[in-house]
């Protein structure tokens, strides 16, 4: 069946009003600020204004601060795409010509010679420029930019390059299609993969420990499989982290193995800061690790909305406030600190209040996502450290009383259990129209419900504040994803992530199985494996062994050889073929297939699970070239336009002896790329351009053709080229393409196939 290609924008709005800026869309996120500046919201120096802490912090974010790890972009393909670059040396750079961007769904990690990110087979697309502007206020470069139409629906890799520097963010841009108001996303807390008390933990629910994961190291086992094959495979929208990715027991080491496990994924993760993530240690009077600084550099700014659909996502940091109040030593065993608590700025209520009332009054349904929960029970701020090994008791959420303030310097004092920033947010939630709160720190499912008129309650069932739901308000408690696991009240305890379906608008579902009262969805249940998978073979199998009783709806990737006829995928119980949902082109010419398989469930009730090792339910997946569809015929035609070096590529002679439509897919011969039937190429770089199309059918046939252009020298003409090199050596890339060469691909005849050229390494 035809891979679906929808190209209507979900132009889910981005707004960035900073002095001097002007305000671009996107196809997604309300961006750091929006729509009030920067006054109130972190705003676009999050990662690059100067740090409090002493320690060296090592830089995720460098020059990309939008989109990123932490907060990705949601969009279509054909829709537009803000790129944020903070580039202060060169407030003039905005020639388009000075720039190159692309999407990869794999990539070399410059840091470590023998890691890959992402995919093993990879695809690159380059953004088309559109526009760009400079804003003095942040040093940041505002590119406006436009997504393939034919990019596959993946999470890539964004690349940014000029002839000055060079960055990468993974995991950052997500094509997919319309969203719409029907949608599932996950919502997981709580990894602190380090925490002794997870190691040896085998919770009755989680007796399905991922294949080679030894229980030493559970913790960070469950966390890296949850990433790396459970939510690839369900294919979420989205999921929202909301804090405590890591224990604190070793900040750098334990980010960076943190980063190393979540720029793998394939579903796009919208991150923020639990308390550990945000522990200040001083040397004296000075900072010497800002937990929160960390954060900022690593994954993103700690508060932000989107928006999908109709319905406002608002993710916020509550763990907020000056590192005095955040203090914490460091144990081998435990982090001392005197407040854990939940706790938020005068700075951070001002942008929720008017960000919350901005979407109420466009008609939206916000949903407000933070680590602690608001509704207390409350503990006064204490300077530390007055608890030298933990603190008294549970703490949910802090205030500042009269006998310590933590912030002179703010409007935040003299709070009470009836008033203070937790009560003052939930006023905020009730008055705005929030219908849920999600929230982790607790380490274990819970749900509470109010309806319009009911008192507010905590967990305790003490009222809140004197507050009351004007409407329907759900408070919702998720299980820590891998760290250390408490059931409650003779619940049971599991590690997991909570699936949340969304149907016109409106949440319809929390819970995975109300019968047995678990919420979420139990880690370690379910896993792929697979063989031959990686490009080099027509013939691979997918296997996915699921312990859940439920049937799962799953998204595969397959990487195969490029052959003329193409492939089926089979369902070996079945032995249907399944449905393609898209298809890509690897850069050595490998077939990307992505399909939707059903992974059989063990039908076993509650009581029965989970079932004994090995009597899990397995489906296998696997691909034999078709035994039917034929190979497409391609060709195209150049010609020059009137703007000097740039030419017309049309390839609408190119069929599909059945009727399919193709896939274009454009090498330009200077290390450009293109996709689309007809399309137009600016050369900076002269000589000799062999250019190649290759085309796909609904099924993955592929043929190749080539046509070389001649070129006379271009680069006089540029504005930063004095010297009058030879055209080759003074381009503003520099360098030589990463790869050239051409693979043969055999069919019933043989045709050639190009290699499609990567980008041009950089100094």
């Amino acid at each position: 069946m035809p891979p679906s290609r929808i190209s209507m924008a979900i132009w889910l709005t981005v707004m960035i009003l900073i002095s001097g800026s002007a305000a671009f869309a996107d196809g997604m996120t309300s961006l750091m600020g929006w729509p009030y500046g920067s006054d109130f919201g972190p705003g676009l120096n999050y990662a690059t204004q100067s740090a409090a802490s002493t320690d060296t912090i090592p830089r995720r974010i460098s020059n990309i601060v939008y989109p990123v790890i932490g907060l990705p972009a949601l969009v279509e393909p054909e829709s537009e795409l803000t790129v944020i670059v903070y580039f202060a040396e060169n407030e003039a750079y905005l020639d388009p010509d000075e720039w190159q961007l692309q999407i990869s769904t794999g990539f070399k990690n410059p840091d470590d010679s023998f890691a890959r990110i992402g995919d093993r087979v990879v695809q690159s697309y380059e953004l088309a420029l559109e526009a760009i502007a400079f804003d003095d206020a942040t040093s940041t470069y505002h590119i406006s930019c436009r997504i393939p139409a034919t990019a596959p629906r993946d999470l890539y890799t964004i690349v940014v390059s000029t002839d000055l520097f060079w960055d990468f963010q993974p995991a950052a841009v997500r094509i997919q299609d319309e969203i719409g108001d029907s949608f599932s996303f996950v919502h997981f807390t709580d990894a602190q993969p380090t925490d002794i008390r997870t190691i040896g933990d085998d919770n009755e629910w989680n007796a399905h420990d991922y294949p080679g994961s030894g229980l030493g190291e559970r913790g960070y086992a469950i966390f890296t499989n949850e990433i790396k094959n459970e939510l690839p495979l369900l294919q979420p929208a989205f999921a929202v982290f909301t804090g405590d990715m890591v224990y604190n027991a070793a900040l750098v080491a334990e980010n960076d193995e943190s980063y190393r496990i979540i720029q793998d994924t394939q579903v796009p993760l919208f991150l923020t800061n639990g308390n550990h993530d945000g522990y200040a240690r001083f040397n004296g009077p000075d900072v010497r690790q800002d937990g929160l600084e960390f954060f900022n550099r690593f994954y993103g700014p700690n508060y932000y909305s989107f928006d999908v659909g109709s319905v406002h996502f608002v993710v916020l940091n509550s763990y907020d406030g000056d590192p005095a109040r955040r203090h914490a030593g460091q144990l081998v065993v435990a982090t001392p600190v005197d407040n854990w608590g939940g706790f938020l700025s005068e700075k951070q209520l001002a942008w929720v209040e008017a960000d919350l009332a901005d979407a109420q009054s466009r008609g939206q349904t916000s949903l407000l996502f933070m680590h602690h929960d608001p509704r207390g029970p409350y503990t006064a701020d204490q300077p530390y450290p007055t608890s030298p090994i933990a603190g008294d008791g549970e703490e949910y959420w802090n205030y500042e009383s009269s006998e310590w303030d933590s912030d002179p310097t703010d409007d935040i004092h003299n709070e009470t259990p009836a008033d203070n920033t937790g009560t003052r947010l939930l006023a905020l939630a009730l008055t705005h129209g929030v219908t849920h709160l999600f929230i982790g720190h607790n380490h274990f499912d819970g749900i509470w419900e109010f309806q319009a008129g009911d008192p507010l309650t905590d967990r305790f069932g003490d009222a809140v504040g004197g507050l009351s739901a004007l409407q329907p308000f759900t408070v919702v408690q998720t299980t820590a994803c891998a760290g250390n696991a408490r059931g409650t009240g003779g619940d049971l305890e599991y590690n997991g992530y909570r699936w949340v379906q969304v149907e016109n608008g409106n949440i319809v579902s929390l819970e995975f199985n109300a019968a047995a009262n678990v919420q979420s969805i139990p880690a370690g249940n379910f896993w792929l494996e697979d063989f031959n998978n990686d490009g080099r073979y027509t013939h691979a199998q997918v296997v996915i062994t699921n312990a859940l009783p439920d049937d799962l709806g799953v998204a595969v990737e397959f990487y195969l050889a490029g052959i003329a006829n193409g492939y089926q995928i089979l369902d070996e119980r079945t032995q249907l073929p399944l449905s393609f949902t898209d298809l890509g082109l690897g850069q050595n010419g490998e077939l990307v297939v992505y399909a939707r398989a059903t992974a059989k469930g063990t039908g076993a009730k509650p009581a029965d699970f989970p079932p004994a090792p090995g009597q899990e339910a397995k489906t296998m997946l696997t691909s034999r070239p078709h035994p039917t569809n034929q190979q497409p015929i391609v060709s195209f035609t150049m010609a020059p336009t009137n703007e000097e070096f740039t030419y017309t590529f049309d390839a609408a002679d190119s069929v599909d002896p059945e009727g399919g439509e193709l896939l274009y897919f454009w090498d330009f011969g200077d290390g450009r790329l293109g996709t689309g039937q007809t399309i137009s190429h600016h050369y900076i770089v002269g000589g000799p351009n062999l250019i190649t199309l290759t085309v796909v059918d609904p099924f993955g046939g592929m043929a190749a053709t080539q046509s070389l252009l001649e070129l006379a020298d271009c680069c006089p003409d540029r504005d930063h080229d004095t010297d009058e090199d030879l055209c080759g050596e003074c381009g503003m890339t520099g360098g030589t393409p990463d790869y050239l060469g051409f693979a043969s691909l055999l069919a019933v005849a043989a045709f050639v196939f190009a290699l499609r050229s990567g980008a041009r390494k950089r100094s």
